[in-house]
């Protein structure tokens, strides 16, 4: 037995080459897309997918070559999905604490270094600019109530009182928006 030559082994490349539809890459990236950005995953209702397809999908991508488009592809889509998670989640935070309800602080800095993360013009143009929007409407309607049900000099109480609230809710937020108070004020007129 030991005289017996003892074998071996190549793995050789296949013979022929695979040739892959030419839309291949954008048909999967679509069936990606929608998954995950469009009411699926990103809504967090992944009830009605195989999670083994689309990881077959993504894997296949990397495969032929097709990497990159899948990179950016779930590059754009996830920060799109994460930008407006993060804006409705801080308007409702808002909201809530407005309303006089207990928020997490610590969350909403994490949501707007979030914003920030994905660019000063995404949280100045898609939060800031929606979110001192709804502020003035919140307050304008605020107003109206405590002018019917106060004197002038409740009024102006209970004013600065919210003004003090905003201003120290918006500290943190000065040190990302050191104009924060200036855009804030066009909206108080």
């Amino acid at each position: 037995m030991s005289n017996q030559k003892k074998r071996i082994f190549q793995i050789e490349a296949f013979k022929n080459r695979v040739v892959v539809d030419p839309s291949y890459s954008e048909k999967t990236w679509n069936i990606l897309d929608h998954a995950i950005h469009q009411n699926q995953i990103c809504n967090q209702n992944a009830s009605g997918l195989s999670f083994e397809e689309l990881y077959r999908n993504a894997y296949n991508m990397v495969f032929h070559k097709f990497g990159e488009k899948l990179y950016s592809g779930l590059f754009t889509t996830m920060t799109a999905c994460l930008q407006e998670t993060s804006i409705s989640l801080e308007a409702a935070q808002v909201h809530r604490e407005r309303t006089g309800e207990a928020i997490d602080r610590g969350l909403m800095r994490n949501i707007v270094k979030m914003l920030m993360d994905l660019g000063f013009s995404v949280y100045l143009e898609e939060f800031e600019k929606p979110f001192l929007e709804v502020s003035a409407e919140f307050y304008k309607g605020e107003s109206q109530k405590i002018m019917e049900c106060c004197d002038c000099g409740d009024y102006l109480k209970r004013a600065e009182i919210r003004i003090n609230e905003e201003r120290d809710d918006c500290y943190p937020h000065d040190k990302i928006s050191p104009q924060g108070e200036l855009r804030l004020g066009k909206y108080a007129s």
